[in-house]
């Protein structure tokens, strides 16, 4: 049994010193051809900037990527990697619209390249711009106490895709009142420019992604309560000891307003 184990140990090593062999004498003599696929390979705009000079757009505004099958002898292509592979595309007479783009891809001067297509479709948009009223939106805990706000600007430009910055109805700046102040405070409150619905519309540029913002609080006051009586009422209660609950009430509003008011008449 055990020579058996030792023949077939010697068969095996034998015939794994072949394969060596033969994969050398292949690599080494043979260097067959082969075709290798290499995808999301990102596409350089060629002429980028005669599309811009028209006042065109690439919409939306991400990165295009191609498919590049790479052909060559197996020695030469086992040292292509994809950072190897440039793509690069042309659109030819650049117009609103569909544009086809060209593709052209560069490697090794030993291995040649080919495309499942050597074109894509790209949409390009007129650029334009827009200004927009700037609202804010008060949320938080403390939302009520919040007396005014005032914008470092009201107004912001908007600039990108025609269908895109068109679709914009609103730019917002949301401030947060989610501790209870009463003192004026300034900060910085971030902009964002959105649809009919409230959506974000994203690839436009806001002139300014923020806006300072001076918030003034309603001040508070605590005013006893001051009862009124008719003149029937009067005659009832006079020289008659009573009292009024709650004696004292607190009171909200603008500082130049509550300044002046010491109490509350009621009947």
């Amino acid at each position: 049994m055990i020579e058996i184990l030792n023949k077939n140990t010697k068969i095996k090593i034998i015939s794994l010193l072949s394969a060596i062999v033969l994969w050398m004498y292949v690599m080494a003599v043979v260097d067959p051809e082969d075709t290798k696929l290499f995808e999301e390979i990102p596409i350089t705009i060629t002429n980028i900037h005669e599309i811009n000079d028209l006042g065109l757009v690439v919409d939306p505004d991400e990165e295009l990527v191609a498919s590049v099958y790479v052909k060559g002898n197996l020695s030469d292509l086992q040292k292509i990697t994809a950072n190897n592979i440039n793509v690069y595309g042309t659109v030819n007479n650049p117009i609103e619209g569909q544009n086809q783009l060209y593709l052209r891809a560069s490697a090794s001067d030993k291995v040649s390249t080919d495309f499942k297509s050597d074109t894509i479709v790209i949409n390009l948009e007129k650029s334009i711009e827009k200004e927009q009223k700037i609202n804010v939106e008060i949320t938080g805990q403390y939302k009520d106490d919040v007396d005014t706000i005032t914008l470092s600007e009201k107004n912001v430009m908007v600039s990108g895709p025609r269908s895109r910055v068109e679709s914009i109805k609103y730019v917002q700046a949301v401030f947060n009142a989610d501790k209870k102040l009463s003192k004026t405070q300034s900060t910085q409150l971030e902009l964002k420019a959105l649809d009919s619905e409230m959506n974000e519309v994203d690839h436009v540029t806001l002139e300014f992604n923020k806006v300072t913002a001076k918030v003034s609080y309603f001040q508070q006051k605590q005013v006893k309560i001051n009862p009124i009586f008719s003149s029937n009422e009067s005659n009832l209660v006079q020289d008659q000891d009573f009292t009024i609950i709650p004696s004292e009430i607190n009171i909200k509003g603008k500082s130049d307003v509550i300044n002046n008011i010491d109490s509350i008449n009621t009947k």
